[in-house]
């Protein structure tokens, strides 16, 4: 009996000394729960994709294996450890479970990383077929087609912004500007599907909203301007060729389509800030295509007017790359393009107006104030070139051009280089130019003249040194 009774109470102790060593074991459980590497990786195995399929295998194989118990099991104890009841087999066969779990992850991952390697590769495949395409058949009727979407796909590229994908942007971009875009500007079978006036007229509009548009960093990465510039170039000339053979048109002809998009981007160009289109951007489809510059001479003048009524950076700007485009598109006149000459005599009065008006708006910098006088002087030599018989006071408004160097003359700080400008402007009316009112004179800061005088003085004091030495060595 009292053996019994040892028995007993050895078991109750035991009974008693479990609680503790489960307490002690959700203890250690809190603290390596608690640890920032082990939140870490739980945040990131939360945004892994969930595999219901292999979850379930997973925990079918844990219930076979005796370390996970049936749900279905009402008579389980929920305070009871699962880990308790597991032998040497069942842990083997969950660390042999938990292996199989991570290697078929592994692989997943070597997976994705295999295919996205095979689809870069495929796509510089493709890329190498097009520009062999296009040198071998450059009067194809589908590259113009294809212009837009390597353009597109480019601009997809450099939004991505990882290596693989910029050097893929600098490979379409090579493949626009030396091959798609160097093809024969009349594809063959031209005026039918899928080269018509209607659809590349809507290819060009497209390449230039893609140049104007800002686009994170697909629209002003370095690289994607020049592309966009050469398929908007490119589509121009395929739309003029085909025009010309569906109108039966001259070569002095712009197309209307060509004339409303780029008068769209001028107008885009002038009211909105964040375009990204440039003045070399126009420049580039005038010297390509006189006819295009002679139809778009007023809406170039109009530029010269932009915020003349008051001072401002914007204005500035505007002004300044109006008067450059517009002289280099008055220059086209007597050398490529009959056209711009006719279209300067008949707009005459709006191009003198708007070199007036350019000249005698306010300026905040005063080297933008020099380089506005100098371009609207190089527009009236390019006027007046047009007309070499005629004296350029018959040409221009002299009155006009005359008020208007008096009241940009009266506001004092004017640079030399301005004052040259506008002096010669007037010489070439025939005009004696009025005088400039000198700005204030800059005084050098009292910091600088204390600089300078300790340093000159210390400069003399060292040179006498030397200088006396010298003579004491002499004698």
């Amino acid at each position: 009996d009292d053996d019994e009774e040892e028995v007993r109470v050895g078991d109750s102790d035991s009974k008693e000394e479990e609680p503790e060593a489960n307490g002690d074991g959700e203890a250690m459980d809190l603290d390596f729960g608690g640890s920032e590497s082990e939140s870490e990786s739980e945040e990131s195995d939360d945004d892994a994709p969930f595999d219901e399929k292999r979850a379930a295998a997973i925990k079918a194989a844990l219930v076979e294996a005796g370390a996970l118990k049936d749900a279905d099991d009402d008579d389980s104890d929920t305070d009871e450890d699962p880990a308790d009841a597991m032998d040497d087999d069942a842990m083997f066969g969950i660390d042999k479970l938990l292996g199989q779990a991570f290697k078929s992850r592994r692989e997943d991952i070597n997976r994705k990383k295999n295919l996205m390697r095979a689809t870069r590769d495929f796509k510089f495949r493709v890329l190498s077929l097009i520009e062999l395409y296009a040198k071998c058949q450059p009067a194809s009727p589908y590259l113009p087609g294809a212009a837009m979407p390597l353009l597109g796909a480019m601009q997809d590229s450099l939004i991505a912004g990882t290596p693989q994908s910029s050097a893929l942007a600098e490979r379409i971009g090579g493949v626009l500007t030396k091959s798609v875009c160097h093809a024969k500007d009349l594809p063959s079978g031209a005026g039918a599907e899928p080269v018509t006036g209607e659809s590349i007229a809507g290819e060009l509009k497209l390449a230039i909203r893609a140049a104007a548009k800002p686009a994170g960093a697909g629209g002003d990465a370095k690289g994607f301007a020049k592309p966009a510039a050469a398929v908007a170039v490119y589509l121009l000339r395929v739309l003029e060729a085909v025009s010309r053979l569906e109108k039966k048109s001259g070569e002095d002809e712009a197309s209307p389509d060509a004339v409303s998009a780029y008068r769209d981007a001028l107008e885009v160009f002038k009211t909105n800030k964040r375009c990204r289109l440039k003045a070399p951007f126009f420049q580039i489809a005038f010297e390509r295509n006189p006819a295009l510059a002679a139809a778009l001479l007023p809406d170039l003048a109009a530029l010269l007017e932009a915020g003349a009524d008051k001072e401002s950076s914007r204005g500035e700007y505007l002004r300044a790359e109006g008067a450059k485009l517009l002289a280099n598109a008055l220059s086209l006149g007597r050398r490529r393009s009959p056209a711009v000459g006719v279209a300067a005599a008949k707009h005459r009065d709006v191009i003198v107006s708007a070199v007036a008006a350019a000249i005698e708006a306010p300026c905040r910098n005063n080297a933008a104030r020099a380089e506005t006088a100098k371009l609207a002087t190089h527009c009236m030599e390019a006027l007046g070139r047009l007309s070499p018989d005629a004296p350029l006071s018959t040409i221009v408004d002299a009155d006009a051009i005359l008020n208007a160097v008096k009241k940009q003359f009266a506001v004092p700080g004017m640079p030399p280089k301005g004052v040259n400008s506008l002096t010669r402007a007037c010489t070439l009316l025939g005009l004696a130019a009025p005088e400039a009112v000198p700005g204030a004179a800059v005084e050098p800061s009292k910091k600088g003249k204390k600089e300078g005088g300790a340093s000159g003085e210390k400069g003399g004091k060292k040179s006498g040194e030397k200088g006396g030495k010298k003579k004491e060595k002499k004698g």
